[in-house]
């Protein structure tokens, strides 16, 4: 009886193991695709701007403004499974201390805790935590992710031609509050999901 519990918590360790490395892999090929969807777009619009000197970031064309508002759908959809992976990967993480318990209880005739930088309990790590884990990379596509935004939005406003002698700093305003309001709110949507998994 207890060699068949021992193989089938080795098993066990194993498929959670597999599990944490398959999610893992699945962020970095994830935020690999999408730096590689922005390269290849912005490298493509590089081609049709004909004279450099005359491009303003507030004056693009419809093709430019899709191209945007693609990205900002890529990059949404990219950091919302950034977020999602990342939780799964702490859920493993935490199944697999408390797997490492069971040994450390069952089999082993010392402590493995004190080899760990994680305690043997589903308490750890935690779920979010600030300037750690993922972070970075949420924070970094929704950097990127906000400006492509910015560029569509203020770019949209020229529909409604607006004349001012202020119109360069009105755009600039613009693009810097929506950057910072969309740079944010994919960290908060962080924060509150992984609250929710505690």
């Amino acid at each position: 009886m207890e060699n068949e519990k021992f193989q089938f918590m080795i098993k066990e360790y194993e498929m959670l193991y597999s599990k944490f490395e398959m999610h893992y892999a699945a962020v970095e090929k994830t935020i690999g695709l999408f730096f590689l969807i922005v390269a290849a777009i912005v490298s493509a619009n590089g081609f049709l701007i004909s004279e450099i000197n005359s491009f303003s970031i507030f004056s693009l064309s419809e093709f430019q403004m899709a191209c945007a508002a693609f990205i900002f759908a890529t990059g949404s959809i990219a950091v919302l499974k950034v977020i999602e992976h990342r939780l799964l990967i702490i859920t493993y993480v935490k199944t697999l201390n408390q797997n490492r318990k069971w040994f450390d209880q069952h089999v082993m005739n010392e402590n493995l805790e004190k080899y760990s930088i994680f305690g043997l309990s589903y308490k750890t790590p935690k779920y979010y935590k600030k300037y750690r884990h993922f972070y970075w990379e949420v924070l970094g596509i929704s950097l990127l992710n906000s400006t492509f935004i910015a560029l569509f939005l203020v770019n949209s406003g020229k529909n409604f031609n607006w004349v001012s002698s202020h119109y360069e700093i009105i755009n600039w305003t613009l693009f810097i509050g929506v950057s910072a309001v969309f740079s944010c709110l994919p960290i908060i949507y962080y924060k509150k999901r992984a609250t929710k998994e505690v």
